[in-house]
């Protein structure tokens, strides 16, 4: 009789230890979703503002995305003849990279401040790359960093604006250039 229970005891242990790893697999999993809760996401949108078209944004970590967008954008351009220094507002077709650290993504979440889609502060460096319309342009390299913030509006409706300083690389008469510019960047977009 002695020995039969013994048997029981040694079979128990193994369905006890398989039963505990089961449960703290679940526990695990449960408590990774907690962890992940107001992590950033990934998400497809289309811009309107400084730039119009097509973004997306795609997860890197908990804090971080990178962004491709492609469409036209809208740009404030001067020429200088010397002795007549012309502006104008014009539309050029771009193709932009954006990487971004949300770093109070987390703190949003902890405070109950609506942290959906990425509405956070992050910090960014931006790379444009603005294709001519015509012969007579060559190819504009923008390389921006600074602050943004993205806020919900309404339902799938965002605001973005981005501040910072702009590197803005270009040819005159096959002479790489560059000229520091400010940038304000302000826009909306609706996720699709």
């Amino acid at each position: 009789m002695k020995l039969i229970q013994a048997k029981r005891k040694v079979i128990l242990i193994p369905i006890n230890i398989l039963f505990y790893l089961i449960l703290s697999n679940i526990y695990a999993q449960d408590s990774t979703k907690s962890i992940n809760e107001g992590a950033v996401v990934s998400l497809s949108k289309l811009s309107f503002g400084s730039f119009n078209g097509f973004e997306y944004e795609a997860r890197l970590s908990k804090k971080s995305s990178l962004t491709f967008s492609a469409g036209v954008g809208v740009y404030y351009t001067k020429e200088d003849l010397g002795y007549n220094v012309k502006g104008s507002i014009e539309l050029f077709p771009v193709v932009s990279y954006n990487y971004r650290y949300y770093y109070n993504i987390f703190k949003r979440t902890k405070s109950q401040k609506n942290h959906s889609d990425n509405a956070a502060n992050y910090f960014f460096g931006r790379m444009d790359v603005v294709f001519p319309r015509s012969a007579g342009y060559t190819n504009n390299w923008l390389v921006s960093q600074g602050w943004g913030l993205q806020r919900k509006i309404v339902n799938k409706l965002y605001f973005n604006l981005q501040v910072g300083i702009t590197e803005n690389f270009f040819k005159d008469f096959n002479v790489l250039k560059m000229r520091f510019q400010p940038l304000l960047d302000i826009s909306a977009y609706f996720k699709l």
